[in-house]
C-alpha cells in the first residue's frame, strides 16, 4: 500500500528508477530511525526521524518500522553501493560533506499535525504553517545549490509549500510518500529503484502559495492552548473546484502523478451533458503502455467544464 500511494510529482530526464548507483548519500532526519523507538512519543505525539504516522487519539502502536534507512542499505549492500548518511537537519555543513562527491543525494523532509490534544513544536494539533519542518527546506536548498542529482522524499499528512526549491534544476526528482506506515522504508525502496511503478495520484491540489487555498486556519487568541477556528465560505468550491473557479494555477492539480512509463488512451467515448450514458463506462476503452517497467494506471475519474 504504501508503494502504491507514493506520487512521483517530478522526475527529470529519468533520474528514477535508481540503477545501482556507485555512490549515494541519505541526508535528512525523516529518512532515519527515531532514537526512542517507533513509539517512542505516545499517540504518536511528536517526530524524531522518519514520519509514518500522525498523531492522535486514533493512533495504533507500530508493531515495526522499517525507515528508509534500512531498507536503503539493505538495497545498497545488494547493489554494491557505497552509502553514507547524516541526519542532522540543522548541521548544513556536516550534511554538505556527507555528500560530497556522492552520484545520488536523497534528501528526507516531513510536516506532521494531529488532535488539539498533543501539542508538538508549538504545533496545537493543526499545523501553524505549510513549510517543512525541521530546517527542511534550507536542507533541501543547500543540498541542491551545491550537488547536481538531489532527489527529494516527503513524509506529510498534507500539502506543503515547495516553492523555495521544487524548480532547482539539480533537484532532478520528488516522490511524495505520505504516511506510509510500518513498511515505510521497503515501499520508498520499491519505488526509487523500479520494482513498483508509480502508480499515485495526489488526493488533493498542492498550490504555490497559502494564500491560494480555498480557507485557512484563523488561530483565535484564547487561553493557553489556542483555539483554533477555519471558516469554510467556498460552498461546493472545494480544493480543486476553487482553483478553477478562481483561476489560480496551482503547483501540482488534484489526480496529478507521473509514471515510469507512457500511457496512451485509445478508443476514448465522450457523452455530452452527462446523463445515464455517462455514468457507463464505455468498454471500449482501452489503456496501453510502453517501457521496460510497465505500468500501474490509477484511473480516479473524469473532469471537464466548458473552456
Amino acid at each position: 500500500m504504501g508503494a502504491a500511494s507514493t506520487v512521483l510529482l517530478k522526475n527529470v530526464n529519468n533520474t528514477l528508477p535508481l540503477s545501482s548507483p556507485e555512490t549515494m548519500a541519505l541526508i535528512g532526519g525523516d529518512l532515519g530511525p527515531s532514537w526512542l523507538g517507533p513509539n517512542g512519543f505516545e499517540d504518536r505525539g511528536g517526530l524524531n526521524g522518519t514520519l509514518a504516522m500522525a498523531w492522535g487519539s486514533g493512533t495504533a502502536e507500530f508493531p515495526y518500522l522499517i525507515d528508509p534507512l534500512q531498507a536503503i542499505t539493505a538495497r545498497a549492500r545488494q547493489d554494491g553501493t557505497d552509502i553514507d548518511w547524516w541526519f542532522d537537519n540543522w548541521d548544513i555543513d556536516g550534511a554538505a560533506n556527507v555528500a560530497t562527491a556522492k552520484d545520488v543525494v536523497i534528501v528526507g523532509i516531513n510536516s506532521d499535525s494531529g488532535e488539539q490534544y498533543i501539542t508538538v513544536d508549538g504545533n496545537n494539533g493543526d499545523r501553524n504553517n505549510l513549510t517543512a519542518w525541521y530546517n527542511g527546506d534550507e536542507l533541501v536548498k543547500a543540498m541542491a545549490g551545491n550537488f547536481s542529482n538531489v532527489i527529494v522524499v516527503i513524509h506529510s499528512v498534507g500539502q506543503i509549500d515547495m516553492e523555495a526549491w521544487i524548480d532547482h534544476p539539480n533537484v532532478t526528482a520528488v516522490l511524495w510518500a505520505g504516511l506510509p506506515g510500518q513498511e515505510s522504508g521497503n515501499s520508498l525502496v520499491d519505488v526509487l529503484y523500479g520494482d513498483y511503478n508509480p502508480s499515485g495520484r495526489l488526493p488533493y491540489t498542492i498550490a504555490k502559495q497559502r494564500s491560494d487555498y480555498g480557507s485557512d486556519i484563523d488561530y483565535v487568541d484564547t487561553d493557553v492552548p489556542p483555539q483554533t477556528n477555519v471558516v469554510y465560505a467556498e460552498k461546493l468550491n472545494i480544493d480543486y473546484r476553487h482553483f478553477l473557479a478562481e483561476g489560480i494555477e496551482p503547483r501540482f492539480p488534484f489526480g496529478f502523478g507521473l509514471s515510469y512509463t507512457s500511457f496512451n488512451y485509445t478508443n476514448l467515448n465522450v457523452v455530452e451533458n452527462g446523463g445515464e450514458e455517462a455514468r457507463k463506462r464505455d468498454a471500449a476503452d482501452q489503456a496501453y503502455w510502453s517501457g521496460e517497467t510497465g505500468g500501474n494506471e490509477t484511473r480516479i475519474g473524469a473532469f471537464m467544464r466548458d473552456s
